[in-house]
């Protein structure tokens, strides 16, 4: 899949302890099920919560892309086309999942889900697509890491 006047963005959402390698398998493998190559993919993204984690900020220069934390507001408001749902990050955050929101929200304009929430034991992965320029800067008003 091609982002024609679009940004395709990997959510990612892990645990403290996970490894950087389980994160980039995580990622490759929702790349293949959406059919996505690396080369398409704009922006790794994760939610304001994640904005120190050492896995994420590694997997994002291994893979040679920039990261970009969004906001906790950013992510409420497309709280609701996510599509799957954990009970334990609706409790701790108020989202229904990490890399789902993160993804959405940094997509753009009209974002949706192409590969929903896939998980490992410690990290998880969502891919989104929205209508956006690919020159603009700053998606989602979250910062670049």
């Amino acid at each position: 899949m091609k982002a024609r006047n679009g940004r395709i963005v990997i959510g990612i959402g892990c645990r403290k302890q996970c490894y950087v390698g389980e994160i980039i398998e995580l990622v490759h493998t929702a790349l293949e099920k959406s059919d996505i190559a690396i080369s398409d993919v704009a922006i790794i993204a994760t939610p304001w919560v994640k904005n120190d984690a050492e896995p994420i900020i590694h997997t994002a220069e291994a893979l040679d892309l920039p990261l970009v934390v969004i906001p906790k507001e950013r992510c409420e408001e497309v709280a609701n086309l996510a599509q799957t749902v954990s009970q334990k990050v609706v409790e701790l955050f108020a989202v229904p999942s990490i890399a789902e929101v993160a993804a959405l929200a940094a997509a753009g304009k009209n974002p949706r889900l192409v590969c929903a929430r896939i998980t490992s034991g410690g990290a998880s992965c969502a891919i989104a697509i929205g209508d956006c320029d690919l020159e603009e800067t700053n998606p989602a008003s979250g910062f670049v890491v």
